[in-house]
């Protein structure tokens, strides 16, 4: 309404004018004309003005209330889900199990006329995502059978009996079909979580999935006051691989050091490509005599690896084994990348390792 009236106004002052330009008696009316129709468009014009300041401010509290309610459902859904993955897959199986039962009670109390389908699927889903696809199976079905149980125990008449076996039929199909849909939802996420945390060459964990285990050993480390290493390895003259002999053979020689890096370590032990011919190795929980050990024995295991194959390799690896942490997993990654240049500058082939504390 107010736009319409805006341009109403537009239109007079701008469509009189060429109307009444040759007359002096219409020059007055026109006068007077246009002092009305200016008086009126600034009311207008105010009005529309602290309307449209009004809107904002309705606008700017409507996002502040959607804001915090999705945050305090954020909150309650990551609440919730970190307290399921805590369970033991028996306790699940048990809260699955009991919550199915509870809904059939609730159903045959409630009678037929009011359907409980949407909540059988709450259980199926609790089966599915935090145990497996077989455990949303076996809840499908029990879910199947006990809608059917709360049926025919709340005295339904049917035309014929055999109806209601028939709807409990269909309600299976339902549930397992919500049971396989959910199953491959999750494997889809896990697998992309898994790419998005993997080296597509060597399998290693990448730099980003690294320096996240750097940050949550750190924060472990502080808590139970418990050193760890973390070693940054450096390939020797590779970059003549490459250029004598291929980037194929190049691949070739980063996927044997990742194999032979992950043979020589604990399985606790996380290690990585973080980029080009570099690799990087954390060793959790793990104090200074214990490192030496791992990392010295690195030198010779790859040597005999590389003269198996005839590739002019070697390494130089530089090692701290962390006490306390420092602040940032990227301070701690830029230390420990400086002991390994000290190598290189040394000559090649060989390990510094040093203890912070």
């Amino acid at each position: 309404m107010i736009e319409y009236l805006r341009v109403f106004f537009i239109n007079e002052l701008s469509g009189v004018v060429p109307i009444f330009k040759n007359s002096t008696l219409c020059a007055g009316k026109l006068k007077i004309r246009r002092h009305a129709l200016a008086g009126a468009g600034m009311v207008l014009y105010y009005f529309d003005r602290s309307r449209s300041r009004n809107i904002q401010v309705q606008s700017e509290q409507f996002r502040f209330l959607t804001g915090y309610s999705q945050g305090y459902v954020a909150m309650i859904f990551h609440s919730t889900h970190n307290y399921l993955k805590q369970q033991t897959k028996t306790s699940l199986m048990l809260h699955s199990i009991a919550f199915t039962f509870i809904l059939g009670v609730f159903d045959h109390a409630i009678g037929s006329q009011i359907s409980f389908s949407v909540f059988y699927i709450a259980p199926i889903l609790l089966a599915t995502w935090y145990r497996s696809r077989e455990a949303g199976f076996f809840i499908s079905i029990l879910a199947a059978a006990v809608w059917l149980t709360a049926d025919l125990t709340t005295g339904q008449a049917y035309r014929y009996f055999l109806i209601p076996f028939w709807n409990a039929a269909v309600r299976l199909i339902f549930f397992v079909t919500i049971t396989m849909l959910t199953s491959m939802v999750k494997e889809k996420i896990e697998l992309e979580e898994s790419l998005a945390d993997t080296d597509y060459l060597t399998g290693l964990k990448n730099s980003r999935a690294f320096y996240e285990s750097i940050d949550y050993e750190s924060a472990r480390s502080r808590r139970y006051k418990r050193p760890f290493a973390i070693a940054y390895i450096d390939l020797d003259n590779f970059k003549h691989i490459n250029d004598a002999l291929g980037h194929d053979t190049g691949d070739d020689v980063l996927r044997t050091v990742a194999d032979v890096v992950k043979k020589n370590v604990r399985e606790s032990d996380i290690v990585s490509r973080l980029g080009g011919d570099e690799f990087a190795v954390l060793f959790p929980e793990t104090g200074y005599e214990a490192t030496e050990t791992i990392i010295r024995n690195f030198i010779p295991v790859l040597s005999q690896e590389m003269k198996i194959h005839a590739w002019p390799i070697s390494c130089s690896i530089g090692a701290i084994t962390f006490s306390k942490p420092m602040n940032t997993s990227r301070e701690m990654i830029k230390k420990v990348d400086g002991l390994m240049y000290e190598v290189k500058k040394a000559g090649k082939n060989d390990v510094i390792h040093e203890e912070y504390k």
